[in-house]
């Protein structure tokens, strides 16, 4: 069976069966699932349904159990109000408790974000009309992030230190992932700062390849960096593909040089493949073979 797992994120909302969160990802052909973006109750129905036949849950994508209405992702880890750090610290011990209840190696987190005047969605919309001012408005916002972003970083590293000490023991491995947009908590250089100070206790990486694909895009950080700062630390991979900025394209749709992975995916290393909800199952199936004809 194939090493490829594929994430909730592209079939939740076309299954109404727990069961089928499992069922389908092996009918086209893949070896395990990522749990994302799912309620209580559907985790709950996973942990009773067991494992006979159906493939396994290698991680899930915290929060999850989803609290937020409609399923939507809030990352507060790197909050600056505190009852809102807190309450996202404990939402992602619960996603560790799910993860060890279900046997599934890692937990995916987004460490959090910055409140920034000029958002991402705008400047790619810039650089996509052609319109030059797109680099004035990320330096702009670049600008703007250093004067936050010290207190922001300490506040993830205080949510990091809980949820470090919760997951000791668990069998679980908590692993930040490489982050998209500009104002994103962290960025490749606190990122070290992350991993120098968790590396010891088990926090690892999760790299995202469109993410990563767009920082270098936007000149936020070069081709390549990411995994080759911290592939001692890698715990898994998110991969789609992308066209300039825009990702969660199928693998082989985009022009990210996947091939490139080879170099650094390793047989204990968790391989997710993440894609929107918006592309058919056809195209799902075919990028698992895209996949694997790359040696992947």
């Amino acid at each position: 069976m194939t090493r490829w797992a594929l994430s909730t994120v592209w079939h939740e909302s076309r299954v109404s069966e727990p069961s089928e969160l499992l069922g389908l990802p092996g009918r086209i052909g893949f070896g395990g699932i990522e749990l994302s973006s799912v309620d209580a109750r559907c985790v709950e129905a996973l942990v009773a349904l067991g494992r006979d036949g159906l493939p396994p849950v290698v991680s899930l994508h915290a929060p999850c159990p989803v609290p937020y209405p409609g399923g939507a992702r809030a990352d507060y880890l790197a909050s600056a109000e505190e009852a809102q750090r807190v309450a996202a610290v404990d939402h992602t011990r619960r996603t560790i408790d799910a993860a060890e209840a279900l046997g599934a190696g890692a937990v995916v987190v987004h460490l959090g974000t910055i409140d920034l005047p000029v958002p991402q969605s705008a400047i790619l919309g810039a650089m996509e009309d052609g319109d030059p001012g797109w680099s004035g408005m990320l330096e702009e916002g670049l600008r703007d992030r250093r004067g936050l972003s010290a207190r922001h970083l300490d506040r993830c590293m205080r949510s990091l230190e809980a949820l470090a000490e919760h997951a000791a023991g668990s069998g679980v491995r908590i692993a930040p992932e490489t982050r998209y947009e500009y104002n994103d908590i962290p960025d490749l250089e606190e990122f070290r700062t992350v991993l120098d100070a968790f590396g010891p206790r088990g926090v690892g990486y999760w790299h995202d390849v469109g993410h990563a694909h767009a920082q270098s895009v936007l000149g936020l950080a070069p081709p390549g960096a990411y995994l080759e700062c911290f592939r001692d630390h890698l715990v898994g991979f998110h991969v789609h593909d992308a066209v300039g900025a825009r990702d969660h394209y199928p693998p082989g749709e985009g022009e990210i040089g996947l091939a490139e992975l080879r170099s650094y995916i390793e047989p204990h290393h968790i391989c997710v493949v993440e894609v929107a909800a918006r592309h058919t199952s056809d195209r799902v199936a075919a990028s698992l073979g895209y996949l694997e004809g790359l040696g992947l």
